[in-house]
């Protein structure tokens, strides 16, 4: 029982033994989440620092993936390779049937054959692109018109938007294939007549 002057149960100060103890309490649980996320950005780097190349220029880097397209957390100082498989997120519990499930759609998408024909002619075709980009103006093979624009996009100051590397790099494989391979003879053109047999397999004659 409390006399008038003493302050309800509810509002009394917490004793000095309970306070010290609460301290505490709050003090570890602070440690333990500082260790936390401390923990989390060592072991899991990819998810602090996702992005490591400028989107204007070839990338250089990209984060390492394991064979189910996870991050391993190790940086390859190289531009990723083809593949056709998009990573897919990695649920929080993952069973038997997440695998079974994701190996059968993989399976739908694609043969072995098929992946390793197309990942070959995109790496081949971005490494001629990619070598000819290098070259001199004079070596370009291309129309004045068309060398105009390559010169812009590529050597132009841009004080505001400018285009993405990706961008670019789209338009001038539709020049290569459209201007430059024609002249490559051979190295230019199995690519055309990948592109014609592919068109012919999809559409028929009204591809011709």
């Amino acid at each position: 029982m409390f006399t008038p002057r003493d302050p309800p149960p509810h509002r009394r100060a917490p004793s000095c033994g309970k306070v010290t103890a609460l301290a505490a309490l709050a003090d570890a649980s602070a440690r333990a989440s500082a260790d936390s996320e401390i923990e989390f950005h060592v072991e899991r780097p990819f998810f602090t620092n996702p992005i490591l190349n400028s989107p204007y220029e070839c990338p250089s880097r990209h984060w390492e993936l394991d064979g189910s397209g996870q991050p391993t957390g190790r940086v390859l100082p190289e531009r990723r390779h083809v593949t056709l498989i998009t990573p897919i997120p990695k649920p929080k519990t993952k069973s038997k049937q997440d695998v079974l499930t994701f190996d059968r759609t993989a399976a739908e998408l694609e043969t072995k054959n098929q992946q390793y024909e197309v990942a070959q002619t995109i790496s081949g075709l971005r490494s001629r692109v990619s070598e000819w980009r290098t070259l001199p103006t004079d070596g370009w093979r291309v129309t004045p018109e068309t060398a105009r624009l390559l010169d812009h996009w590529r050597n132009h100051r841009f004080s505001g938007i400018r285009p993405f590397f990706c961008q670019v790099e789209a338009v001038e494989t539709v020049i290569w294939l459209t201007e430059v391979a024609p002249q490559a003879r051979r190295r230019g053109r199995r690519y055309l007549d990948h592109l014609d047999q592919v068109n012919g397999e999809s559409y028929g004659d009204s591809a011709k």
